[in-house]
């Protein structure tokens, strides 16, 4: 027993076990939250594609129409040149959809407020809520391809100035009358003054995603374009069976035709849009994938080379074992089990680690909880298969030992 216990603790091995260890287990813990914040991104990255936005993205082309208002200066007349471009827009071979809305969904990277409330606020102006507001032209939810819940869309009955109809998403319906139908119901908007305007609700629309794929962002409602005076929409969706390129050619043209001091700009496929505005979060991506492979490649090596040394000083240990009849398997889950439970401790550090960063992160996650528990698990499954891995060559080192060579050794 007292060789046992001589060989057992090399002065070297008291004195730097501990470190090595501690290095070891650090490195596991910080690859595990690593992980599992790259894992909970990739789930979310799927979960913005599977997601609707609220709008068919293929085949819809956007561009900015500028200076109706130098073409036409009055309402009546600026109303009159929106028809005539969206005739022109509707006559293009392959065009489905034409329509043209105040406030693209993500064309701008910010979002159009205004005031809303119940008749409780008109006493108490602590009730009224904020909302995206936009104003459209009549065919913008079906160019968009945004379904229709409830009651109807615009019509060009509609759109006409001071109109007091109004056209809410999923989102403020459910807010403002939570368990009642939202159509017929009667809401109070600040549009041009303080003063808020009464509207009626005749139509209740899926929620759009204003600001990027990732974030549901604010709920929204949606005013006629000629409420405002017309030419106010100057952000167009073109919905065809043609290609960008061929589209914006035909678009720049049907526009001269009408007046060709109308210009045309910033023409690009929606599915540009989404690409552009999901930018961010697979950066955070490729960032937090990188960071994690390298923080489990350094674990691995470092959880390797602690074992590896372990081997070499317990050298005569392992010897002294076998020579009192110790079996090669035992041996060998001698090391694996030193192996994994450096990585369990490492894991469940970084697995506390993990809650507080992924919770920072949370506003980039789409789909899924912060907390999911199966990401979790999985990882953690993931991370000991690896840490086995990396322990079986010096478990199996250990395991082959000539008990004569390691005693003498010693």
């Amino acid at each position: 027993m007292n060789i046992l216990r001589r060989t057992g603790r090399s002065e070297s091995l008291g004195q730097g076990r501990w470190i090595r260890n501690s290095v070891v287990i650090a490195e596991v813990a910080l690859s595990f939250v690593l992980l599992v914040g790259s894992g909970l991104m990739v789930r979310s990255f799927v979960a913005i594609y599977q997601a609707s936005p609220g709008f068919n993205a293929e085949n819809l082309v956007t561009f900015q129409l500028t200076n109706q208002g130098q073409v036409a200066t009055t309402p009546v007349a600026r109303l009159g040149l929106m028809r005539d471009v969206r005739s022109r827009l509707e006559a293009l071979p392959g065009v489905t959809a034409v329509a043209a809305t105040s406030f693209m969904p993500l064309a701008n990277g910010q979002e159009p407020l205004t005031r809303y409330g119940r008749e409780e606020a008109l006493a108490d102006p602590t009730k009224y809520q904020q909302a995206n507001f936009a104003l459209i032209q009549p065919g913008y939810f079906a160019a968009m391809e945004t379904p229709l819940i409830d009651g109807r869309a615009f019509t060009d009955a509609d759109n006409v100035q001071n109109a007091t109809n109004i056209v809410v998403d999923r989102v403020l319906a459910a807010k403002m009358f939570p368990g009642q139908r939202a159509v017929g119901q009667r809401i109070l908007v600040r549009t041009i003054s303080n003063e808020p305007d009464p509207f009626e609700i005749i139509g209740v629309v899926e929620h759009q995603r204003a600001i990027s794929p990732a974030v549901d962002g604010r709920e929204a409602l949606y005013l006629p374009d000629a409420f405002l005076g017309s030419g106010n929409t100057a952000q167009w969706a073109v919905r065809s069976t043609g290609e960008t390129a061929e589209i914006a050619a035909s678009v720049r043209r049907a526009v001269a035709d009408v007046d060709g001091r109308l210009g045309v700009f910033t023409v690009e496929s929606m599915d540009q849009l989404v690409d552009q505005a999901s930018a961010g979060t697979r950066f955070v991506l490729w960032l937090l994938s990188l960071f994690a492979g390298v923080a489990m490649v350094l674990a691995a090596v470092g959880l390797y080379s602690v074992l590896s040394t372990a081997v070499r000083q317990r050298t005569a240990e392992i010897g002294v074992r076998m020579a009192f009849g110790a079996f090669t398997r035992s041996i060998f889950m001698l090391i694996v089990s030193s192996g994994l439970t450096l990585s369990a401790v490492g894991v469940a550090l970084g697995t506390l680690g993990a809650l507080v960063f992924t919770n920072a992160i949370s506003g980039q996650l789409v789909g899924i909880s912060a907390t999911d528990p199966l990401t979790y698990a999985a990882i953690a499954a993931g991370f000991l298969v690896v840490a086995c891995v990396a322990c079986v060559v010096p478990a199996l080192r250990a395991s082959r030992l000539n008990p004569l060579e390691a005693l003498r050794q010693e």
